[in-house]
């Protein structure tokens, strides 16, 4: 079966870049010009998706309006190809639709708004703050490529510093190759990590994840988003993928940060003046002038 629909959960407060975030949702703060949602998009586009569902909240409605045309805009650049171009290119990506969470209820009740869009298809998930850059294949395509292969929803693991490994879900399991029969998922373990392999938030589901939601639900209105992660590995239904690339939690401030220096740094045209600008802030850091 071909993967052609993802779903997006950006229904989050985005506390943690307060006060920006309270006006413009952290999912379109910039990677240099360009939104990271926007970078999420288009790395499922040019993967095969054809449909997205962005699950959202009320008071996100600039992400819409980043999504949709705007005539008097592109009136304006109609002559300048380039600014044309960027101002346009949102609206050429995948089909996107969205979906309003009503209440602030958890990453599973968001997901759950998209089981009339998925239906009986498989479909990507997806945090909508992570940022994954690639030389070769795209983190969609190797999760796509593993579905294929093993026909079994996957998720995507990152190795991360041991001191990182309590802010994460942490991979238990046999690691073979790039692929991790997974027998547990620990969520932020306080001491002795079972690895260093952090779920980041991006998976191949089956429509079968809206039944364990609808049972998890039954017990709490609340659902842990940790027990249908649970409960599909207890059915033998969740395989691990080992990202192969390089990957920057842009939903806190310091990922940001690197994620903006990392790409300024793949960027002709701002490389050598980015690195001339570091070369002199830690060289004013080392006479203590900062």
């Amino acid at each position: 079966m071909q993967v052609k629909k993802a779903v997006i959960a950006v229904a989050g407060f985005g506390t943690r870049f307060l006060p920006a975030s309270k006006a413009v949702p952290k999912e379109l703060f910039p990677i240099i010009n360009v939104p990271i949602l926007e970078m999420l998009i288009k790395e499922l586009s040019e993967a095969g998706i054809e449909e997205i569902l962005v699950v959202s909240r009320k008071g996100k409605e600039a992400i819409q309006r980043h999504f949709d045309r705007n005539v008097e805009v592109e009136q304006l650049l109609q002559d300048k190809q380039e600014y044309y171009e960027l101002a346009t290119r949102q609206t050429n990506l995948a089909k996107i639709s969205f979906v309003l969470q009503e209440k602030p209820l958890g990453f599973a009740d968001a997901v759950y708004y998209a089981k009339d869009f998925v239906k009986d298809d498989v479909f990507i998930l997806c945090v909508g703050d992570e940022v994954f850059f690639s030389s070769q294949k795209s983190l969609t395509t190797q999760l796509i490529e593993s579905y294929n292969k093993y026909s079994t929803p996957c998720i995507a693991l990152y190795e991360v510093p041991l001191k990182e490994t309590s802010l994460y879900g942490i991979a238990k399991g046999d690691i073979k190759g790039s692929r991790v029969e997974l027998t547990n998922i620990v969520e932020k373990p306080k001491a002795d990590p079972p690895s260093r392999l952090a779920n980041i938030g991006r998976y191949v589901m089956t429509p079968k994840l809206f039944g364990i939601i609808e049972n998890l639900r039954l017990q709490n209105e609340e659902v842990d988003f940790a027990k249908c992660l649970a409960e599909l590995i207890h059915l033998g239904e969740l395989t691990g993928v080992i990202a192969q690339g390089v990957r920057f939690d842009t939903g806190n401030r310091l990922g940001f940060v690197k994620a903006n220096i990392y790409a300024s740094l793949k960027d002709n045209s701002l490389k050598e003046d980015i690195i001339q600008f570091l070369k002199e802030m830690i060289m004013l850091n080392e006479l203590q002038i900062l």
